[in-house]
Protein backbone atom coordinates (compact mmCIF):
# COMPACT_ATOMS: atom_id res chain seq x y z
CA UNK A 1 0.00 0.00 0.00
CA UNK A 2 1.00 3.62 -0.28
CA UNK A 3 -0.14 7.24 -0.54
CA UNK A 4 -3.35 6.93 -2.51
CA UNK A 5 -6.13 9.35 -3.32
CA UNK A 6 -8.77 7.68 -1.15
CA UNK A 7 -7.91 9.44 2.11
CA UNK A 8 -10.70 10.68 4.36
CA UNK A 9 -10.13 13.90 6.28
CA UNK A 10 -10.98 13.66 9.98
CA UNK A 11 -10.30 17.20 11.18
CA UNK A 12 -8.13 20.27 10.81
CA UNK A 13 -7.08 21.19 7.28
CA UNK A 14 -6.00 18.27 5.11
CA UNK A 15 -5.09 18.83 1.48
CA UNK A 16 -3.47 16.60 -1.11
CA UNK A 17 -1.00 18.24 -3.46
CA UNK A 18 1.15 16.59 -6.09
CA UNK A 19 3.56 14.46 -4.11
CA UNK A 20 2.41 15.03 -0.55
CA UNK A 21 -0.48 15.34 1.89
CA UNK A 22 -0.48 18.55 3.95
CA UNK A 23 -1.78 18.52 7.53
CA UNK A 24 -2.43 21.92 9.12
CA UNK A 25 -3.96 22.52 12.52
CA UNK A 26 -6.97 24.80 12.81
CA UNK A 27 -7.52 26.65 16.06
CA UNK A 28 -9.89 24.00 17.41
CA UNK A 29 -8.28 20.78 16.26
CA UNK A 30 -5.20 19.14 14.84
CA UNK A 31 -5.29 17.82 11.31
CA UNK A 32 -5.86 14.13 10.71
CA UNK A 33 -6.75 11.85 7.83
CA UNK A 34 -7.13 8.12 7.51
CA UNK A 35 -7.33 5.30 5.02
CA UNK A 36 -8.75 1.87 5.84
CA UNK A 37 -7.89 -1.32 4.01
CA UNK A 38 -10.49 -3.99 3.34
CA UNK A 39 -8.16 -6.78 4.43
CA UNK A 40 -6.10 -6.75 7.59
CA UNK A 41 -2.35 -7.41 7.73
CA UNK A 42 -1.56 -9.74 10.61
CA UNK A 43 1.39 -9.73 12.97
CA UNK A 44 4.37 -8.06 11.35
CA UNK A 45 4.60 -4.85 9.41
CA UNK A 46 7.00 -2.59 7.58
CA UNK A 47 5.91 1.07 7.51
CA UNK A 48 8.05 3.74 5.87
CA UNK A 49 7.10 7.39 5.59
CA UNK A 50 8.80 10.63 4.53
CA UNK A 51 7.80 13.58 6.69
CA UNK A 52 8.57 17.28 6.98
CA UNK A 53 7.62 19.56 9.85
CA UNK A 54 7.05 23.27 9.38
CA UNK A 55 6.77 25.01 12.77
CA UNK A 56 8.59 25.28 16.10
CA UNK A 57 6.24 23.31 18.33
CA UNK A 58 4.86 21.00 15.67
CA UNK A 59 4.50 17.27 15.16
CA UNK A 60 3.67 15.33 12.01
CA UNK A 61 3.25 11.59 11.88
CA UNK A 62 1.90 8.46 10.29
CA UNK A 63 0.33 5.65 12.29
CA UNK A 64 -0.82 2.14 11.47
CA UNK A 65 -3.62 0.78 13.63
CA UNK A 66 -6.14 -2.01 13.94
CA UNK A 67 -8.93 0.43 13.05
CA UNK A 68 -10.93 -0.23 16.24
CA UNK A 69 -12.72 3.06 16.96
CA UNK A 70 -13.40 2.15 20.60
CA UNK A 71 -9.78 2.23 21.75
CA UNK A 72 -6.27 3.47 21.21
CA UNK A 73 -4.76 6.54 19.59
CA UNK A 74 -6.35 9.96 19.95
CA UNK A 75 -5.76 13.24 18.10
CA UNK A 76 -5.80 16.61 19.95
CA UNK A 77 -9.09 18.43 19.44
CA UNK A 78 -10.86 15.39 17.97
CA UNK A 79 -13.15 13.23 20.09
CA UNK A 80 -12.78 9.90 18.33
CA UNK A 81 -10.28 7.09 18.85
CA UNK A 82 -8.47 5.46 15.95
CA UNK A 83 -7.38 2.05 17.18
CA UNK A 84 -4.29 0.52 18.73
CA UNK A 85 -1.04 0.49 16.81
CA UNK A 86 2.22 2.29 16.13
CA UNK A 87 3.12 5.84 15.13
CA UNK A 88 6.18 7.29 13.40
CA UNK A 89 6.45 10.93 14.49
CA UNK A 90 8.73 13.82 13.51
CA UNK A 91 8.75 16.55 16.15
CA UNK A 92 10.08 20.05 16.78
CA UNK A 93 8.14 20.15 20.04
CA UNK A 94 10.19 21.09 23.11
CA UNK A 95 7.72 22.19 25.75
CA UNK A 96 6.39 20.05 28.62
CA UNK A 97 9.74 18.29 28.89
CA UNK A 98 9.38 16.66 25.49
CA UNK A 99 12.17 16.29 22.97
CA UNK A 100 12.70 17.06 19.31
CA UNK A 101 13.51 14.35 16.82
CA UNK A 102 12.06 11.17 15.37
CA UNK A 103 10.02 8.75 17.43
CA UNK A 104 8.47 5.30 17.19
CA UNK A 105 5.55 5.15 19.59
CA UNK A 106 2.86 2.69 20.58
CA UNK A 107 -0.66 3.72 21.55
CA UNK A 108 -2.31 2.08 24.53
CA UNK A 109 -6.00 1.66 25.35
CA UNK A 110 -6.26 5.15 26.89
CA UNK A 111 -4.82 6.91 23.85
CA UNK A 112 -1.52 7.67 25.58
CA UNK A 113 1.66 7.13 23.63
CA UNK A 114 4.72 5.25 24.84
CA UNK A 115 8.10 5.79 23.19
CA UNK A 116 9.58 2.52 21.94
CA UNK A 117 12.56 4.03 20.09
CA UNK A 118 13.81 7.53 19.39
CA UNK A 119 16.46 9.60 17.68
CA UNK A 120 16.87 13.04 19.19
CA UNK A 121 17.86 15.90 16.88
CA UNK A 122 16.47 19.24 15.73
CA UNK A 123 14.59 18.77 12.45
CA UNK A 124 14.99 21.67 10.03
CA UNK A 125 11.77 23.31 8.89
CA UNK A 126 10.66 21.90 5.57
CA UNK A 127 13.42 19.30 5.30
CA UNK A 128 12.25 15.78 4.50
CA UNK A 129 13.20 12.89 6.76
CA UNK A 130 12.37 9.25 6.08
CA UNK A 131 11.27 7.23 9.09
CA UNK A 132 10.74 3.48 8.98
CA UNK A 133 9.23 0.97 11.37
CA UNK A 134 9.99 -2.72 11.15
CA UNK A 135 7.95 -5.11 13.28
CA UNK A 136 8.60 -8.83 13.09
CA UNK A 137 5.79 -11.31 13.58
CA UNK A 138 7.28 -11.88 17.06
CA UNK A 139 6.84 -8.23 18.01
CA UNK A 140 10.46 -7.07 17.74
CA UNK A 141 10.52 -3.44 16.58
CA UNK A 142 13.18 -1.36 14.87
CA UNK A 143 13.24 2.37 14.01
CA UNK A 144 15.25 3.75 11.09
CA UNK A 145 15.82 7.43 10.28
CA UNK A 146 17.13 8.19 6.79
CA UNK A 147 18.32 4.61 6.45
CA UNK A 148 20.19 4.40 9.75
CA UNK A 149 18.96 2.07 12.49
CA UNK A 150 18.56 4.27 15.55
CA UNK A 151 16.63 2.23 18.08
CA UNK A 152 14.69 -0.89 18.83
CA UNK A 153 12.02 -2.13 21.16
CA UNK A 154 9.59 -4.94 21.76
CA UNK A 155 5.82 -5.11 21.93
CA UNK A 156 4.32 -8.58 21.92
CA UNK A 157 0.72 -7.40 21.70
CA UNK A 158 -0.54 -9.36 18.68
CA UNK A 159 -1.69 -6.84 16.12
CA UNK A 160 -3.98 -6.80 13.15
CA UNK A 161 -3.28 -3.73 11.00
CA UNK A 162 -5.86 -2.23 8.68
CA UNK A 163 -5.92 1.55 9.09
CA UNK A 164 -3.36 4.23 8.25
CA UNK A 165 -3.70 7.47 10.20
CA UNK A 166 -1.92 10.73 9.34
CA UNK A 167 -1.73 13.50 11.92
CA UNK A 168 -0.19 16.96 12.13
CA UNK A 169 -0.38 20.02 14.33
CA UNK A 170 1.32 22.54 16.55
CA UNK A 171 0.79 23.01 20.27
CA UNK A 172 0.83 26.80 20.51
CA UNK A 173 -0.80 27.54 17.12
CA UNK A 174 1.44 30.57 16.48
CA UNK A 175 3.12 29.82 13.15
CA UNK A 176 1.91 30.47 9.62
CA UNK A 177 2.02 26.72 8.96
CA UNK A 178 1.05 24.87 12.16
CA UNK A 179 1.67 21.36 10.92
CA UNK A 180 3.60 19.28 8.44
CA UNK A 181 3.55 17.19 5.31
CA UNK A 182 3.57 13.48 4.53
CA UNK A 183 5.55 13.13 1.31
CA UNK A 184 5.53 9.37 0.94
CA UNK A 185 4.24 6.32 2.71
CA UNK A 186 4.48 2.60 2.01
CA UNK A 187 3.66 -0.44 4.09
CA UNK A 188 3.61 -4.20 3.75
CA UNK A 189 3.00 -7.16 6.01
CA UNK A 190 5.20 -10.12 6.76
CA UNK A 191 4.18 -13.56 5.58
Amino acid sequence: GGLGSDWSSLGGEVSASSGYIELVRTRAEWAAAHWTDDSAVEGGITLETTLSVHADQAVVGACITNGDSSTGISVPGLDDLYGRGYCLLLSTETQNGSDQGAFLMVGDVTGNLTILAEKLFSPSHGQQYTLALGRTCDGELTLWVDGDEVGSGSNTDAMSFKQLLLVGGEDDYTSDFPGGRVHDLTYEGCQ
